[in-house]
């Protein structure tokens, strides 16, 4: 005879069955023989859609950020580039003139 875990008299098939008043394992009480952690792991459909619309929120603020990080040097280094460009045409002007 197996004690019942610690922590755990609940678990069917650990003392006596309600069928027979023995310490017999019965076929039914292998079949509700459930494992409490797994039956504790259940989420609900509402927390389970704030979860998935939570790590989305969290995935593209980093997408976000990382586009961000790229974009922004790109994009001042290109207008530093064209008003360079700006600058040269307008020297080469000014000098064809004087």
């Amino acid at each position: 005879m197996r004690a019942a875990p610690a922590g755990r008299p609940w678990v069917a098939g650990y003392g006596k069955t309600r069928e027979t008043g023995s310490y017999a394992r019965q076929e039914e009480d292998e079949i509700m023989d459930f494992d409490a952690p797994v039956i504790m792991a259940y989420i609900g459909p509402g927390a389970g859609l704030g979860a998935v619309g939570s790590l989305l929120a969290v995935g593209s603020a980093v997408v976000v950020m990382l586009v961000g990080l790229v974009w922004y040097p790109v994009r001042e280094l290109c207008r530093k580039l064209r008003a360079r460009r700006e600058r040269v045409k307008e020297q080469e002007a000014a000098g064809e003139e004087g």
